[in-house]
Order: structure tokens, then C-alpha cells, then sequence
């Protein structure tokens, strides 16, 4: 798994293209972001120990949520992407993104130009599915989840996103799972 942080901030004010304009033509919404890289190399931020629990590193955490959910599409689809990686976005967000996760059913529902569809079913599942995804990410990093989102793009063979957005360390707050409905209260819904 490549567990790189691709943050997408290589070469700021490089002159010419609108997502590389300049430092001044954005003012104070860039001050926080690292300086310009020479065109052509990328800047990523590093994977401080802060991210991950004690005794692992950064690294380590980032391709274990990624195996994790290679796992879980599989287990939940039917089929794992071709690619997973994730990111730490900030000290309590994690994204991770996986590519190429349709089903043979499922690209069907595309070229029949089903997307809405799709989203939905797929979403339906994923939800459903919170504990599921939340488990490992909470056990991976010793943190609980304060909110997770699932997105899937089906104009871009299934290219899905989900995010993890994590309780400060040493929070007392109630993990996100606890609010997941019952297995009953699932059954309910799909009989709708």
C-alpha cells in the first residue's frame, strides 16, 4: 500500500494555472501551509509520532488502516480496490482514499447511467456498515471517532473516500460508533 502524504500543496506560486497561483493572490489562507518546492517535486508534510499511538509509528498506522479497508471492501463488496491509501489531514483526520471499487454489477449500473443509484445502494451499505469500518481505525490509532463520512465518485470507476474524523487524544467524548443502530434497527431500514 503506499501510504505517502500526497497533501497537494507542491508547488505553491508557481505562476501561470489557477491552482498555483501566487502567495499574494491568496493572502492569509496560505500562511499556514509549507513554502514553495522547486516545480516538478512535491512537499509532504512528515508523519510525526503524535499521529500514532504509542509504540508504532505513522507509517505503520497509515498502511494498517489502508490494509484494513482493502479488507473490508472485500468483505463488504464483494471485491477489494486496486489501490488504497490513506492520510492523516491535520492532527484528527484520517482519509482513505481506494480506487477502482466497483463490482462487475455495479460498473453494469454505470454504463446503464444508474449513478444515483449506485451512490445510493453503496452509501446505504457503507453506513450501515460503521462499525464495521470504525473498529479497526479506533483500534489501530487508540483514538475514538467523533464522526466518519463515506463518499464514492461513480464517474471515476468507483473511486471512494472515507474519512475519519478522530476525537482529540485523551478525549472523554463518546466514540461515534456507540450512536450505530443496532442490528435490528438495520433490518428496519432496509425493509422499507
Amino acid at each position: 500500500m503506499d501510504t505517502d502524504c500526497d497533501c497537494g500543496v507542491g508547488r505553491v506560486g508557481t505562476a501561470g494555472s489557477a491552482p498555483h497561483r501566487t502567495r499574494a493572490a491568496f493572502g492569509d489562507m496560505l500562511l499556514s501551509r509549507p513554502q514553495a518546492t522547486p516545480r516538478g517535486t512535491e512537499r509532504h508534510h512528515a508523519m510525526t509520532e503524535d499521529h500514532a499511538p504509542h509504540g508504532t509509528t505513522a507509517g505503520n498506522v497509515l498502511a494498517d488502516i489502508s490494509n484494513e479497508m482493502v479488507r473490508l471492501y472485500k468483505d463488504q463488496f464483494g471485491r477489494g480496490p486496486t489501490r488504497a491509501r490513506t492520510h492523516w489531514a491535520g492532527p484528527d483526520i484520517l482519509i482513505c482514499t481506494l480506487e477502482d471499487t466497483l463490482t462487475a454489477a455495479e460498473r453494469n449500473l454505470v454504463k446503464a447511467g444508474e449513478h444515483e443509484r449506485l451512490r445510493e445502494t453503496r452509501l446505504f451499505f457503507q453506513y450501515a456498515s460503521v462499525r464495521e469500518f470504525g473498529e479497526p481505525v479506533e483500534r489501530i490509532t487508540g483514538r475514538t471517532i467523533k464522526a466518519f463520512i463515506s463518499g464514492v465518485d461513480t464517474e471515476v470507476a468507483g473511486l471512494s473516500a472515507e474519512v475519519f474524523v478522530l476525537h482529540p487524544r485523551n478525549s472523554d467524548a463518546p466514540s461515534r460508533l456507540e450512536k450505530v443502530p443496532q442490528d435490528n434497527a438495520v433490518i428496519a431500514l432496509t425493509s422499507r
